[in-house]
């Protein structure tokens, strides 16, 4: 991969890629299907949501609306980090600023808080994410990705390990599945201390049972693309990274290099590959300023002469992500968040039919971020102008999907 310098504009721009159309698979011309080796491979040319009839839309108001300025402590809210609906309708929401589960009814009416700071039975050193797999199961994740199982109605079960095979290390990303299972990837480490610069990290993505236990790999990729200092390392502002998430039979994995995801069976195979309509992925002037001026405007003025420096001698990657997270919804439509232009007050999802075909993109209201997408609503992180957080659901309307 090269590596530029921050004054040169790179322009990279995704390819399509030809094939035979199928009305058998698409119904229309808007996609091709292929059969490679027994990969099946699903390219969209044109999206199905370009009639507007047919694009499923967010009510922009909240039906439910969880959080206040202050008052009552189960209701301020700080660092929450996940949240989900049950399927009775209470809604979970894992706090991390006090390392709490709290628990509320579908008017929001808190009921009960479990967990808190602490070492013993379903405490926490520092909850990170909250994982439904399971009807009945909440997997709350400890700093180093602990499995901490709770049942719906609060009640600590067990906590559990995951670690990469043959090492002690702990996963640098995670997903299960609501049939049992998970999906790691590691953190892509090499021998020796890491050289400052630029580095492209690779990892192995490994299957495991319900247990841990390794059950397979869906081979090596990217585990993120990183700047390293003498302060440490960190991701890069535009850097790609492997994300995934785990259905009820298949892994769906893309590291944002294209508009694609690529479908693993759980014997690690590869069975399908979907492509969205092309893009510019470039890094344009335009979006490196609106970088440095979302920077500058949360760093002190005694911070901005090193930040300049740091982006004056920044090196670029090849482009932006095409997407940057992989979430599904409960009929596995796949959901892929595109990459958030700095300052963006909006997510942009691009949404694949589980037949592989690309239906279009939806926009979430704003200072949104998208924790869980149900058959009728998503549910969400928003913050308000002074940072305020609550967590809203709000309608989804797939009125189109018959007719996508």
């Amino acid at each position: 991969m090269r590596v530029h310098p921050l004054r040169s504009v790179l322009f990279a721009l995704a390819a399509a890629v030809p094939g035979c159309t199928s009305s058998d698979a698409s119904g229309s011309d808007r996609a091709t299907v292929r059969d490679s080796a027994g990969i099946t491979i699903v390219e969209t040319t044109r999206a199905a949501w370009t009639d507007s009839a047919a694009a499923w839309t967010i009510d922009p108001s909240p039906r439910l609306d969880i959080g206040i300025v202050d008052g009552a402590l189960p209701y301020l809210l700080d660092r929450v980090v996940g949240a989900t609906r049950l399927p009775d309708g209470r809604i979970v929401i894992a706090n991390g600023g006090t390392n709490e589960l709290r628990f509320f009814d579908s008017a929001g009416v808190h009921l009960q808080s479990v967990g808190g700071t602490g070492e013993g039975p379903g405490e926490f050193e520092y909850v990170r994410a909250l994982s439904r797999c399971g009807a009945d199961s909440l997997f709350a994740h400890d700093l180093n990705w602990q499995v901490k199982l709770f049942t719906a109605d609060g009640e600590f079960v067990r906590q559990q390990l995951l670690q990469e095979p043959g090492s002690p290390r702990t996963p640098y990303q995670l997903a299960c599945s609501p049939r049992g299972g998970f999906v790691i990837s590691g953190w892509g480490m090499g021998d020796g201390p890491p050289q400052p610069g630029f580095s492209r990290a690779m990892t192995t993505v490994w299957l495991l049972d319900a247990t841990g236990d390794s059950i397979g790999t869906i081979g090596a990729h990217l585990a993120s693309e990183r700047l390293t200092s003498s302060t440490g390392s960190r991701p890069h502002p535009f850097g790609r990274t492997t994300v995934f998430a785990f259905g009820a039979e298949e892994v769906y994995l893309g590291d944002g290099s294209r508009f694609e995801v690529k479908r693993h069976a759980r014997d690690g195979r590869l069975v399908g590959i979907q492509r969205a309509p092309p893009e510019d992925l470039s890094i344009t002037e335009d979006l490196l300023n609106a970088y440095r001026e979302d920077v500058l405007s949360r760093v002190s003025e005694s911070l901005r002469p090193a930040f300049e420096r740091e982006f004056r001698e920044m090196p670029l990657t090849d482009g932006v992500p095409a997407f940057t997270a992989i979430r599904l919804d409960p009929a596995e439509h796949v959901w892929v968040r595109r990459f958030t232009i700095p300052g963006e007050t909006r997510e942009t999802w691009g949404v694949f039919a589980p037949d592989g075909i690309f239906l279009g993109h939806l926009t979430m209201p704003p200072r949104f971020t998208l924790l869980e997408i149900g058959s009728d609503y998503v549910l969400g992180l928003s913050r308000d102008e002074d940072g305020v957080q609550r967590v809203q659901l709000h309608a989804l309307d797939r009125r189109g999907e018959r007719r996508s």
